[in-house]
């Protein structure tokens, strides 16, 4: 359908539709009812939120393969193009992983 490229604007989309009265009532309600301290932070986020990146069909394979289905990241078993294996236990930098309480997708606290 896309002639080997995967649009991330139908993925950003797919997320979209799974909470449609977010997407099309709630944002919007929010922004006006606090027009005075939202509006930058509502921008910003749409400005993110819509500007996906199009992908060809081996690296959503990939993403798919490694990630989602294989796991490979969290067992220390994805190896980067040069040979080098990923471990995530070897990373000493703090790593921040902000999710949403309400996006659909971040699992339960």
């Amino acid at each position: 359908m896309g002639g080997g490229k995967f649009d991330g604007g139908h993925l950003v989309s797919g997320f979209d539709n799974l909470d449609p009265a977010n997407s099309l009532w709630n944002k919007y309600y929010h922004l006006w009812a606090n027009i005075d301290t939202e509006a930058s932070r509502f921008l910003e986020f749409e400005k993110w939120w819509g500007g996906h990146a199009d992908l060809s069909a081996e690296e959503m394979q990939w993403i798919v393969d490694e990630l989602f289905i294989g796991n490979r990241m969290a067992t220390a078993e994805l190896v980067s193009g040069d040979g080098t294996r990923i471990d995530l236990r070897n990373i000493r930098s703090p790593i921040l992983c902000f999710c949403s309480e309400g996006d659909n997708i971040t699992p339960p606290p």
